[in-house]
């Protein structure tokens, strides 16, 4: 405060969150906080509310959103979809919780948190223009996760430990590089890491992964990629990565239906560790669905025997023709 003419001057109310739009029809994004009121600016014109709805006809527009006396480290549930923002979505007067919704924004380019105590049980932000290196690393997220679709976006720091997913975790279709650290994760459901052409490693949590498609085909992993925390069932890809030269084999379940590791540089010994895997497993738990296993292409190495492999005969003449389903192998 400062002081004029014997009068008290109050500081000049900061926004706690600026960005633009150029949504053409209705912007009613919302931030429920369900303790007072935020005041919005938009293009000139207030709005005392958690979610304004206001008719908006294409041209950039600026936004700010005041406190309006609502204290730091508040709780909020966030829904921006589909809203058109330009810029930074800054959160950090607020503590996320529950829904996180900001998924469609093609010109979003960074999301901002909090410290600590942000939690999510649904987390989506894809289809944006994310940029640079996304930390999430103050928000446990116990919930389905998707920011796939970010192209410029190069990677994810996560908090450390505590994170879940209820039925899927899509991070396709990035710029993701180096390596992802995925060990704060225990995965289930359905995992979607492919065509991240510079993604060269995946460091996954020591135990409990499980999922029923998993899928990191047409990235660049090199050397060897360490699955022994998972068990997988239903499809699994790892196809296109021609510096992938060894696999840390997982667990199988009898709905595996697809395991693809076409057009890598696999050395003998995974390529006969996997249809041993198989051969194994299937050989005491009757399939119950045809299997697909791909090992063909790039400089993946022929299995011991080529198709004479004892494990691959032994799956083909004798485990499969005993069931109602089709074994089906392709090999160089």
């Amino acid at each position: 405060m400062g002081v004029l003419g014997g009068l008290i001057l109050k500081p000049t109310e900061q926004p706690i969150m600026s960005f633009r739009t150029d949504k053409n029809g209705i912007f009613d994004p919302l931030l429920a906080t369900g303790s007072g009121t935020l005041k919005w600016v938009i293009d000139g014109i207030t709005h005392v509310t958690d979610s304004p709805s206001v008719e908006l006809i294409g041209d950039t527009v600026d936004v700010e959103v005041y406190a309006n006396g609502i204290p730091e480290g508040t709780t909020v549930i966030p829904n921006f979809i589909g809203q058109n923002i330009i810029g930074t979505l800054d959160f950090s007067h607020f503590v996320t919780v529950s829904s996180f919704r900001v998924e469609i924004n093609p010109g979003l380019t960074e999301l901002i948190f909090s410290s600590s105590g942000n939690t999510s049980s649904v987390f989506f932000a894809y289809s944006c223009n994310l940029t640079g290196n996304l930390d999430l690393s103050g928000l446990v997220i116990n919930g389905n996760f998707r920011v796939d679709s970010n192209l410029n976006l190069t990677g994810i720091t996560f908090s450390p430990s505590g994170n879940t997913n209820s039925a899927f975790f899509f991070l396709n279709s990035c710029n993701l590089t180096g390596n992802l650290d995925l060990s704060g994760w225990t995965l289930s459901g359905t995992v979607r890491l492919q065509s991240n052409l510079n993604l060269t490693g995946i460091t996954f949590s020591l135990s409990g992964n499980t999922a029923v498609s998993f899928n990191a085909a047409s990235c660049n992993l090199t050397g060897t990629l360490d699955l022994s925390s998972w068990t997988f069932g239903g499809d699994f890809g790892v196809g296109i990565n021609d510096l992938l030269t060894a696999i840390t084999l997982p667990s199988i379940t009898t709905g595996l239906f697809l395991f693809s590791a076409r057009g890598c540089a696999l050395a003998l010994a995974t390529v006969d560790g996997i249809y041993s895997m198989l051969n194994t497993y299937f050989s005491t738990n009757t399939p119950i669905k045809d299997l697909d296993v791909e090992t063909q292409d790039g400089t993946i190495a022929s299995p011991t025997g080529g198709a004479a492999n004892t494990d691959i005969v032994n799956l083909d003449t004798v485990v499969y023709p005993a069931t109602a389903f089709d074994f089906t192998f392709s090999i160089n």
